[in-house]
């Protein structure tokens, strides 16, 4: 299963981007999932493009703890701040 998300965020004017999540590409291994996050700043827009790819749906008890720290690991990243500064 492919999700793919993308978001396109105007700077208002009088502001500029203080700090913004960085880009991260993370994957379970076994080709089981993936997941791409990746913040593009332009003079006046954000754009976040998400990608997240579940190959399996049924997965081993002893892959367990590698997919919940997968899924830690988004959440963590999907949860960081966009920070604007007024100029």
């Amino acid at each position: 299963m492919l999700n793919k998300l993308v978001i396109n965020f105007e700077i208002p004017q009088g502001y500029v981007v203080e700090s913004m999540p960085a880009s991260i590409n993370i994957a379970t291994g076994n080709d089981i999932g993936a997941f791409k996050f990746m913040m593009v700043n332009t003079a006046s827009r954000i754009q976040t493009a998400i990608t997240s790819t579940i190959a399996t749906a049924i997965v081993s008890p002893d892959f367990s703890p590698v997919l919940k720290d997968f899924y830690q690991q988004m959440m963590d990243k999907q949860n960081e701040k966009i920070v604007l500064k007024k100029i």
